[in-house]
């Protein structure tokens, strides 16, 4: 296991952990099922990107879990988000869950 966090994706979760392999324990950690490739074929994926954009449908939670200085705002209609680079996100919610597309 490597000493730096990353943010991996597994085609709907994504979750701050060491690799693939802590990646799913952090799943499994979070929802207390047993994570399984073989379930619906994904994988565990670092996820790349610099900049991750989170959604929050309250104001009270966008302003709890946004990491110092990151950009927030609200769309247009639509939800609050907070807007800041990956080892912004990493430095303020350490290992375990990021987010998810599906809640």
């Amino acid at each position: 296991m490597t000493s730096t966090l990353s943010i991996w994706f597994d085609g709907s979760d994504w979750v701050i952990a060491y690799s693939a392999e802590d990646a799913a324990k952090v799943w499994e950690e979070v929802t207390g099922d047993t994570w399984s490739s073989e379930d619906d074929g994904e994988t565990w994926e670092p996820d790349n990107r610099l900049i991750h954009t989170i959604f929050f449908d309250e104001e009270s939670d966008r302003n709890e879990y946004a990491p110092t200085g990151a950009e927030l705002g609200k769309k247009e209609n639509g939800p609050y988000y907070a807007k800041a680079t990956q080892q912004q996100w990493i430095e303020k919610s350490g290992r375990g869950w990021f987010c998810s597309e599906n809640f």
